[in-house]
């Protein structure tokens, strides 16, 4: 699986992202920050796969 190749602190985001999509995202978070996130994680995830 492409995700155990990842470095330990970028497992950690993908892991956080998954479960913040599963309790649902706080309300005490801002949107710019998650929208950040959101985008940084769908950046590796695109890294990860174009090689």
């Amino acid at each position: 699986m492409l995700r155990l190749q990842l470095a330990p602190a970028d497992r950690a985001v993908v892991a956080n992202a998954i479960l913040a999509s599963l309790d649902g995202l706080r309300d005490d978070e801002p949107s710019k920050v998650r929208d950040a996130w959101s985008d940084e994680i769908r950046s590796r995830i695109d890294d990860i796969h174009s090689g």
